[in-house]
């Protein structure tokens, strides 16, 4: 009965009938029980696309209207420190998504006011801008992003360039954005400091810093060195390919 009801659900977002048509959109994916048209599968792309990009937002929108209405609304219960629930732990049971995604999801759609979101560009876009600190910046950017899509016949600006123009502060060229040589092959460092990064907006949203013993935060502090060792390390090496720094700055 859950499948049935989630497949409907899905169904009506996309604003297809599929009782009539050689596939059925389930909860696990789509499944093809025919032939379909080439019209048809265009259609149907077009419609997955339009869920695809505003997806993030949907969500995000879903879980700032609950957490607007307070812990009783989203059925809060006392933790064992007698603290209520935040709206995440009913929202993780309810989508099945993990604390990190639904708390960027909640706070893009809190930062990109609906207003200035753009249709044709992803999540992902909007993702870029968020962070900027006005709405004529974030308006700006995305406009930019959108005009350089009709530019490459409706080709996207991807993400990666969208965000070295904005630290460019002007769009930047193909070539700006491609990996350097020197760095291919080499595991990418930004998934790991996001994990870390999305688990100390966690650590800050339970209330850490206010509530922790000292014992605690000390505790922390010295699970967290292994991190200030690494950028001592590489401070270490930079120094040494510019000239030389102090040799005793290494630490085993």
């Amino acid at each position: 009965m859950g499948n049935e009801q989630e497949s409907t659900m899905t169904e009506k977002y996309l604003e297809l009938n599929t009782v009539e048509r050689n596939y059925q959109i389930r909860p696990e994916g789509i499944v093809f029980t025919g032939d379909v048209s080439p019209e048809e599968w265009k259609e149907l792309g077009t419609q997955l696309g339009k869920a695809g990009r505003t997806l993030g937002f949907l969500i995000g929108d879903w879980l700032n209207y609950g957490e607007g209405k307070g812990p009783r609304f989203y059925g809060a219960k006392d933790d064992e420190t007698g603290e209520k629930d935040t709206i995440y732990t009913p929202a993780m049971k309810i989508t099945g998504l993990e604390y990190k995604t639904l708390a960027e999801y909640s706070c893009v759609a809190r930062k990109v006011k609906f207003s200035i979101r753009m249709e044709n560009l992803s999540f992902g876009h909007h993702q870029k801008i968020a962070y900027l600190k006005t709405d004529e910046e974030k308006q700006k950017w995305l406009r930019i992003a959108a005009q350089e899509q009709n530019k490459q016949k409706n080709k996207p600006m991807s993400v990666r360039r969208l965000a070295k123009s904005i630290i460019l502060g002007r769009v930047a060229r193909p070539d700006e954005v491609s990996t350097p040589k020197g760095d291919r092959g080499i595991d990418n460092v930004h998934p790991h400091v996001n994990r870390l990064i999305a688990f100390w907006a966690k650590m800050k949203h339970s209330g850490f810093i206010d509530n922790a013993e000292t014992e605690q935060i000390t505790t922390m502090i010295e699970d967290l060195m292994p991190v200030v060792k690494i950028i001592e390390e590489l401070q270490h090496a930079l120094a040494q390919r510019r000239g030389g720094g102090p040799a005793g700055s290494h630490i085993d």
